[in-house]
Order: C-alpha cells, then sequence, then structure tokens
C-alpha cells in the first residue's frame, strides 16, 4: 500500500506532563518481560520529534541487537516510520515514509494481526499494510522506551506520552477512537501502559496490573499542550459485574511438595474495586490451605487479607468466607500452606522476566512477603465477589475557620480574620492566581504555572496534585467536587484532589467560576444579620471583560468588598 497524504486533525486541550529525551543519552528502561503475541500486537505512542537521529527508537524490545527484537521508530535519518521484527524464522519489516514531523504532536501505531498481517497508523489512520511474523513468545531482558539495543544508533529528540502495548492486534477504529483517550489500564488485551505524565521522579509507571514501571534515565519531565483527554467514559472505563481473580479451578495432577511456605500468583490479577466473598480450588490431596490477598506498590508487597485455615476434598472446592476481604482492582491472589501442597497447577518450565503468569514463592518458615524464588505455573485458584466503591478515609478536621483569604495583585496569598481587620501574608505563600477551599479544610490553589496545588493549612506548604492539567480558576462544590476553568478557557470538573478532570458539557468560554453554595464547614452558625444578601450565584466571566473584584467574589456580604488590591477571594462560610 501506498502511503497517502494524512491531515488528521487532533484537538489540543490542557497543558499535561510529557517526558522528554535530549537524544544524547536519555531512555527509559523496562522490565524484563514474557508475553504472548500468538493473538496478535498493538504498539501505540504519541511522539514529537526534535530532530531524526539515526535510527532513533521509540520503543526497542529484546535480548540485545537482531535478538528478539521488536523495534519501532525512524528509518535512518529520515521521517520515515518503521517497524522492524528479528524473530527466529528471520527478519521482517514495515515502513512508511513521511511519517513523522518536526515538533508536531504525532499518534504513531503498528500492528501485527494473527495472520501476521502487519499495518502502520499515522493520527488512527492506516497510512502502510504488508505481510510480516508475529513476534516470537519469548523473555525479552532489554527493554527501552527512547534507546536502541544497537550501540551505534541514535537516542529519540524529542517528547513523548501515553506508551502502550497490547498482546491483540487492534483494528483501525478503535485506534482512532481511543487514542486521544486516557486509558484505565485494565482494558482487554492492554499488557504495558505508560502514560509518562507523572511529572516527578524517575519512575514511569505501568498502569497495567503488570506492574512494570520503567526506571528513567536521563529524560527530563516537561509541559506540553496535549491531544489528549480524560479517560472515555464507554467501554473502557465500565467496571466489571462481579470481582473476579486467578485461574479456572482445574485438574492439573501436580501439587507442591514444598512444606510452610507462601506462594503468589500473578497470572490474573482481582478486575475492580470491592469485596472477596468465595474461593474456588482443585485439590490433589487434602493438606490445609489458606487463601491470601496480595497488594503490591512500588516494590512493596503486603498482605490485604486471609481466610480461615481449609482442609479440602480431593476435586473441586468452593469455600466462602465469613468475613469478606475488602479489594482492590490489581491485587493479586495467593495461598500459604502449613504443610505439603494440595492446589493443582499447570507447569511450564519456560522463565518469565515479569509479573504475568509468574508465581512468587517463600522459603520455608519466612514471613509472608519474603519472596526469594518464582517459576512459571497457573495454579487452580480463583476467588469471586461483589463489586463495590473502596471508601476513601478522610479523618475530620477541626474547625477550618481561616476567615478570609485572598491573592494580591503581587500574586501572593493573604488572609485577614474578618472583612474589617488588616490583611496579613501567608508563610510560603507562592505565586498564585485562584484559591478555593475544600471540606475537610485543606486549601486548595492555581499558581502562576497554571497547575493545580493543596496545603493542609495556612501555616503548612503547598503540594502539587497529580495531573493538575492546565487551569486559571477552580471552586469547589459542598461534596468536595472541584470545578475549574482550563488554560483553554473551558469548564472541568473531578471527583476529589486524586482523580482525573473530566470536561464539562456546554460550558461555553469562561475565565473564571465559583460555586453558589459554600462548602460545610465544622464551624459554629454565622450570626444573623440585617445585611442577608449574598453573592451566591454561579459566576462566569466571560474573556471579553467583566469585573474580577465584584464578581469573583464568593459569599461575601453585600457591598463589603475589600478595598485592598485583590484579584480573588472566599470567604469561610463560618
Amino acid at each position: 500500500m501506498s502511503q497517502t497524504e494524512n491531515t488528521a486533525s487532533v484537538k489540543k486541550d490542557a497543558i499535561e506532563s510529557v517526558l522528554a529525551f535530549d537524544g544524547i543519552d536519555d531512555y527509559v528502561q523496562l522490565p524484563a518481560a514474557n508475553t504472548d503475541y500468538s493473538q496478535g500486537f498493538t504498539v501505540e505512542a504519541w511522539v514529537q520529534h526534535k530532530s531524526f537521529r539515526s535510527w532513533s527508537r521509540i520503543i526497542d524490545f529484546g535480548n540485545g541487537a537482531e535478538k528478539n527484537s521488536i523495534v519501532l521508530g525512524n528509518v535512518g535519518k529520515s521521517n520515515a516510520l518503521g517497524l522492524h521484527l528479528f524473530c527466529n524464522n528471520g527478519k521482517h519489516f514495515i515502513e512508511a515514509p513521511n511519517a513523522l514531523e518536526i515538533g508536531k504532536w504525532t499518534h504513531v501505531a503498528a500492528t501485527i494481526d494473527k495472520s501476521g498481517m502487519g499495518k502502520l497508523y499515522k493520527n488512527g489512520q492506516l497510512i502502510q499494510s504488508k505481510q510480516l511474523s508475529l513476534p516470537d513468545n519469548l523473555n525479552r531482558t532489554l527493554n527501552y522506551i527512547g534507546k536502541s539495543n544497537w550501540v551505534n544508533d541514535g537516542y529519540f529528540e524529542g517528547q513523548m506520552t501515553e506508551v502502550r502495548v497490547w498482546n491483540i492486534a487492534r483494528p483501525e477504529s478503535e485506534i482512532k477512537e481511543n487514542m486521544s483517550q486516557r486509558l484505565k489500564g485494565n482494558e482487554t488485551g492492554l499488557v504495558g501502559y505508560w502514560p509518562l505524565n507523572e511529572g516527578s521522579e524517575n519512575i514511569a509507571k505501568d498502569k497495567t496490573s503488570n506492574g512494570n514501571n520503567g526506571t528513567i534515565n536521563g529524560a527530563t519531565w516537561g509541559k506540553s499542550e496535549l491531544p489528549i483527554t480524560g479517560t472515555k467514559e464507554s467501554e473502557i472505563g465500565k467496571k466489571p459485574d462481579v470481582i473476579t481473580g486467578g485461574n479456572s479451578p482445574s485438574k492439573y495432577g501436580i501439587a507442591d511438595t514444598r512444606t510452610n511456605y507462601y506462594l503468589v500468583d500473578t497470572n490474573k490479577p482481582i478486575n475492580g474495586n470491592g469485596e472477596i466473598t468465595g474461593w474456588n480450588i482443585w485439590a490433589e490431596n487434602t493438606s490445609p490451605v489458606q487463601l491470601i490477598i496480595y497488594r503490591k506498590e512500588a516494590n512493596t508487597w503486603s498482605v490485604v487479607g486471609k481466610s480461615e485455615v481449609k482442609t479440602p476434598v480431593i476435586g473441586l472446592n468452593e469455600f466462602s468466607l465469613t468475613t469478606p476481604i475488602k479489594v482492590n482492582q490489581g491485587d493479586f491472589v495467593g495461598i500459604y500452606y502449613p504443610q505439603a501442597g494440595s492446589i493443582s497447577y499447570d507447569k511450564n518450565t519456560a522463565p518469565l522476566g515479569n509479573l504475568s503468569g509468574k508465581v512468587l514463592f517463600t522459603s520455608s518458615g519466612v514471613t509472608a512477603t519474603a519472596f526469594s524464588d518464582s517459576v512459571d505455573r497457573i495454579y487452580s485458584l480463583s476467588v469471586k465477589g461483589n463489586v463495590g466503591e473502596i471508601p476513601i478515609k478522610i479523618e475530620k478536621t477541626e474547625t477550618a475557620n481561616y476567615g478570609v483569604i485572598g491573592v494580591g495583585t503581587n500574586n501572593l496569598l493573604c488572609s485577614r480574620d474578618t472583612l474589617t481587620s488588616d490583611w496579613k501574608e501567608i508563610p510560603n505563600s507562592g505565586a498564585f492566581v485562584s484559591v478555593a477551599l475544600m471540606p475537610d479544610g485543606k486549601i486548595v490553589g492555581v499558581g502562576t504555572n497554571k497547575s493545580l496545588y493543596t496545603r493542609d493549612s495556612l501555616i503548612s506548604d503547598w503540594k502539587e496534585v497529580p495531573n493538575s492539567g492546565a487551569v486559571i480558576s477552580v471552586t469547589v462544590m459542598p461534596d468536595g467536587e472541584l470545578v475549574g476553568v482550563g488554560a483553554n478557557n473551558r469548564l472541568y470538573s473531578r471527583d476529589s484532589l486524586t482523580s482525573d478532570w473530566k470536561d464539562i458539557p456546554n460550558s461555553g468560554s469562561v475565565i473564571a467560576v465559583t460555586c453558589s453554595v459554600p462548602p460545610k464547614f465544622t464551624t459554629p452558625e454565622p450570626v444573623p444579620s440585617d445585611n442577608t444578601d449574598q453573592v451566591s450565584k454561579p459566576i462566569k466571566l466571560g474573556p471579553t471583560g467583566g469585573s474580577i473584584s465584584g464578581t469573583d467574589f464568593q459569599i461575601l456580604p453585600k457591598d463589603t468588598a475589600p478595598q485592598s488590591q485583590l484579584k480573588k477571594v472566599f470567604v469561610n462560610a463560618g
């Protein structure tokens, strides 16, 4: 297929964090991985090249130069996009000229279906196709973003975000539909997902349950206006009907002989938030066994919950839990054997380099999370339960009575006890353009860099809010929901400080916003006043004008605007 002109337009949204590579020695190193590509393969990424260095990589997975390599990058020093495979049955490649651009965000994707047909896409449109071969199923230990396994090849120079790897061949319609949407990480066939939007530290987090977090070497965090929006609330974000985890309880004919040890099976993690109410095993003998639910955060394992120790019968066993175990999506299923093993398992001697399909063991007699060995096995163990939201515990604070907090024309925060008292500068104020108060007493503000920050009190330090995007104004609803104005003058909302922004329909073009009802604080009821009129309606200021001093106040008594040079102000309702 010959290349056609591709002029697909992309929607630009808020400024977000991306990973910037200098083209000299910057890259991300990913853990070893053994992924089954027998049903297909897809790799996607958003890239913005600064230059085309010789054979620079978007991704390079393999065991060295020409050793089971999967390569996506530019061809030579050109702007051609190429997918190159080095398989046991030979070398295979597909290339599309003029697919990449300098200084412009471009979505690229490469797929191979079960028949071996390879395809390249630019901004969701097919630009090249050719018969190839699927990657071999084996352990790849040298896996990089932005770096080649060939010592003489160049490094990627530019910015990158939303790197995705699938073990299915995604059709053109799905690539185009979801390329500008953040993913959840639990989509069918998604085996690696690195948004590259953390904005700090040197870890590139894998949002799939495989947890193959990458180590950032030299690359730095930057900000860019991206054609990416929040997670699409369609099938991508659909909640599971029931909670499941583990594998189908089947007879395999093998059981462990080691005694007094723990193991965790990471083949199929728990699929959602909720509670586990029961578990099933296929037992080869009657040795006792206990269910353990594990959680992995960064490099630390912890025990979420345990069942009672059960003595199974030979064959299928269905156990219920006296007390359900609260779980999160991505938690793992494990077991404890006081004596020899009883659960039937399927043994495959091929080693794995990551968690997928892998079982981690402890030594006999050690603690539950002291894993010292691993093998590739599938255990006849499954769990089931009910879907539900895991509540977030919020410690109740004392009264959040700050009086009045304002943002001066010098962008510093200041406070006054009453409307008639003097302003006092707040310590460690920083430089801000908007400020609001959360129901739990925390202060949330928009910095002059258009990022969102929070602080626990007037005397604490600011902390940047994850995935803050680029905002110019923020307010807080009574239930804690945040409403903000993006740098593109559109309205957005987020359920909490830790959730993602969602576009508000029919938002119009806005430069500021406030809430019509104040948050409910644990402060005494206000003393009645003869002057009870309040500015209490939602306020939108159009980009063509409007008086900030008169319309950007929150819950101020009528005609009592302070006479200082303030841009923004709110008053505690207490």
